[in-house]
């Protein structure tokens, strides 16, 4: 391996060669991947971090929040010791693991940390043992979901691996050691391999009655004769959005008109995820499928003015409607989630490549996840299908 720099920071690995390309204040842009860095000089030393984007908007935005959270790290003291409470490790250990995370992310982070001070932030890091963390999983696990506790336990897990690169402990005392019969702090198992699946009937019914609560106008509220209550109408958009094209909630709700194509070869949706980005940080384009294309023209039709810069829903959450449908029809509470899920089933079932769909939703594991989650659908379609097969008898 050889390398070479120069003034734009060109280097060379085996036979492929890129270059650093200073783009900004503290912003550099790699030339094969096109990724954006922050590259800033702290204490003496030259830090580089991934911001994790192609677009550069995204990328000054990340670098600012990034700098900033840098700057009031606070920098590893050499009086840490193995009397060490985890809560002030927690004051070191915090900003460096939410650096280069979106800020919903970041939010994750202090929750679950913030629920596992109290039973840990008190006690000497050394202290902390294997039987402590099976009183911790016993006790917490009752009180909270599985996806929660499978959070508080891989924080917990990171920062007694931090703990162990600084010196404090030899070796973490939740992660699996052949030479104990205990292998380390376990995930909490879902009772169900399989997400919950709307059938299409039960989307309709949902959507239907979305779209006709609460339209009866409340007293002092003057509407029109067959008018429908407008918040209601918007949920149901949203909802149905969600539903046809795939998409994250949070990408729905930042799409703006601008970025829909009805015209074309080609009519498309472009995904940029607004101020936070998608989740991996990558705009996508998905097709205009024909019952989001003909939702799109609905709402469009339904409005007076639509500029470019509108985005396509007022509203950010449709989660308070939900619950009050749900409710009334007697069937299990969904989310916004749900209608992701609903889409992709939909696609498996009629036989789309998983690669394909794993595009449309922004997987980046070429179909890997999709297989595993929605594979079953195929298989229980391909069995539904095959008992319309009529049989013959040849002579």
């Amino acid at each position: 391996m050889t390398t070479k720099s120069s003034k734009t920071g060109t280097k060379s690995v085996g036979s492929k060669a890129f270059t650093w390309k200073r783009v900004g204040e503290n912003l550099i842009r790699h030339s094969r991947t096109k990724v954006y860095y922050l590259r800033v000089k702290r204490q003496g030393k030259q830090l580089k971090r991934s911001l994790h984007t192609t677009d550069l908007q995204l990328a000054k935005r990340r670098a600012k929040t990034m700098l900033e959270q840098i700057d009031s790290s606070p920098s590893f003291s050499s009086e840490l010791s193995r009397t060490t409470p985890l809560n002030s490790l927690a004051d070191i250990w915090f900003p460096i693991r939410i650096e280069g995370l979106k800020t919903k992310s970041s939010k994750r982070v202090k929750v679950s940390l913030d629920a596992l001070l109290p039973y840990f932030g008190h006690k000497a890091v050394s202290r902390i043992s294997q039987e402590d963390l099976d009183n911790w999983q016993v006790k917490r696990g009752k009180q909270i979901s599985t996806s929660t506790f499978n959070k508080e336990r891989g924080e917990l897990l990171n920062i007694l691996d931090f703990a162990v690169e600084k010196g404090i402990i030899n070796r973490n005392p939740g992660r699996p050691d052949p030479g104990f019969r205990i292998r380390g702090l376990k995930p909490k198992q879902n009772k169900s391999k399989h997400p919950y699946i709307l059938s299409q009937t039960e989307f309709r019914n949902l959507l239907n009655e979305v779209r006709t609560f609460n339209n009866d106008a409340p007293k002092g509220v003057i509407r029109p004769k067959g008018v429908l209550d407008p918040r209601t109408q918007e949920a149901g958009n949203l909802i149905e959005f969600l539903a046809y094209s795939g998409m994250r909630v949070s990408e729905a709700i930042n799409i703006k008109w601008a970025d829909v194509q009805f015209g074309g070869n080609y009519p498309s949706v472009t995904i940029r995820g607004g101020d936070e980005g998608t989740k991996n940080g990558e705009v996508r384009v998905i097709p205009l499928f024909p019952d989001l294309h003909k939702l799109l023209e609905n709402i469009k039709k339904s409005k007076d003015v639509v500029k470019p810069e509108d985005k396509l829903f007022k509203i950010k959450s449709a989660r308070k409607t939900l619950g009050t449908a749900c409710e009334k029809l007697k069937m299990p509470q969904v989310g916004h989630h749900a209608f992701r899920h609903y889409f992709a089933s939909n696609a498996v079932q009629t036989g789309l490549d998983f690669k394909v769909i794993a595009d449309w939703l922004g997987h980046k594991d070429g179909g890997l996840l999709v297989a595993k989650t929605y594979s079953h659908l195929r298989q229980e379609h391909s069995w539904q299908m095959a008992k319309r097969m009529n049989t013959h008898s040849y002579e």
